[in-house]
């Protein structure tokens, strides 16, 4: 019974993060491709009461000047984000789908252990996409060791389910 409500929890949860990381995607995209044709105002945005929200006098360098002085910087940039969201999205969707076999009592399947090969391989290319960092001043390169992590303990849960997949089929067979 305790197990049945973790896994409720988590496949909603799932879903929430799905849903969050396709209109992130969705809002990245709109905002990514409007950065090249919206005209920022020439002394700023401003509250009816004539409070600056923003202030096109501060030394950070907007999103506007940034797609426009340096574009494709900025396009790989919002390539690479979306990138990101599309393997994030991706990976959750391998988790449903093995969380959803497993409340049908039929965990150690072909379809699991495929689905952790492919978070292993999803969370690969985020770790490549993640290793180059682009702001406006410079370009450097990162290793963020927690996808590697990721990526591994995917791969073992693959042969774990792989291995539990035989047992199954020869208890079968004894039976």
């Amino acid at each position: 019974m305790n197990k049945n409500i973790v896994l409720k929890f988590t496949s909603i949860t799932l879903k929430v993060f799905r849903v969050l990381i396709a209109v992130l995607f969705i809002c990245s995209l709109i905002l990514g491709l409007a950065a090249f044709g919206i005209d920022e105002y020439e002394s700023g945005i401003f509250f009816e009461n004539g409070e600056v929200i923003f202030n096109k006098d501060s030394d950070k360098m907007s999103m506007n000047e940034y797609a426009r002085q340096m574009p494709l910087r900025f396009i790989f940039t919002l390539i690479q984000n979306l990138a990101l969201l599309f393997y994030l999205y991706k990976i959750t969707g391998e988790l449903s789908s093995v969380i959803k076999s497993i409340n049908s009592l039929k965990t150690f399947t072909s379809e699991n252990i495929l689905a952790f090969k492919n978070i292993s391989l999803y969370a690969i290319i985020i770790f490549g996409i993640q290793s180059i960092i682009i702001s406006p001043d410079k370009i450097s390169f990162i290793v963020h060791f927690s996808t590697l992590v990721g990526s591994a303990l995917a791969f073992i849960l693959s042969e774990v389910f792989k291995e539990g997949q035989k047992l199954l089929e020869e208890n079968e067979l004894t039976v």
